[in-house]
């Protein structure tokens, strides 16, 4: 085989491989929702994804890894949502809103890794959902810090704010959960809104 027709079909193997990923990720990220990391085995998750599992080990080593690489993948997807939702000629307090309203859509429209980021995540997994978490909890501080540059809200520690949000947003999350209600940006950001963004924004700077 000449040299152009090897690029070709490497090429073309490793398109298939980021498709076979990604659809095993789909498929890892409904089996992890719906029975839990504990009983999501890599038979059922291969059989999910219409693969053998010989073809599943292929692309992850073992669960914890493909429970890894999903919450990684996940991460970035929302952050890349998050930075795209931002208008640069907004003010601090309005891109707040902005990135919330990201966060909120992203985890609406994927309730499989909504559950998984809440509720079904294993020990293993502490270390990249309490380093996101903190990620997150830093990005709402600084943006809190630059309104009250800004002179949008009165000056004061941000970070008893910053937690009140986050913490907000969880809750409203889990409560509908709870309820076993279908999850609803508009709603959850409004009482965002209400509650927190704009008594702040109605400070005294």
């Amino acid at each position: 085989m000449s040299r152009p027709m090897q690029g070709k079909a490497t090429g073309r193997r490793e398109r298939r491989k980021v498709v076979d990923r990604e659809q095993v990720l789909e498929a890892a990220a409904r089996m992890f929702a719906e029975s839990g990391y504990n009983e999501a085995g890599m038979a059922e998750i291969a059989d999910s994804a219409g693969f053998s599992v010989g073809k599943l080990y292929t692309l992850f080593e073992n669960k914890e890894m493909l429970f890894s690489c999903l919450v990684q993948e996940r991460l970035r997807q929302l952050e890349a949502s998050s930075a795209q939702a931002l208008e640069p000629s907004a003010t601090p307090l309005q891109q707040l809103r902005q990135r919330c309203r990201a966060a909120l859509e992203f985890y609406v429209g994927d309730p499989h890794f909504s559950r998984i980021f809440l509720h079904e995540y294993p020990e293993q997994a502490d270390g990249i959902i309490q380093q996101e978490t903190q990620r997150h909890f830093a990005i709402i501080r600084s943006y809190l810090e630059k309104a009250m540059d800004a002179g949008e809200i009165s000056r004061e520690d941000p970070e008893p704010i910053a937690a009140v949000i986050n913490g907000m947003i969880t809750s409203l999350i889990d409560l509908d959960v709870m309820n076993e209600r279908a999850c609803d940006a508009d709603r959850i950001l409004g009482q965002l809104d209400r509650f927190v963004l704009e008594p702040l924004g109605q400070r005294p700077a």
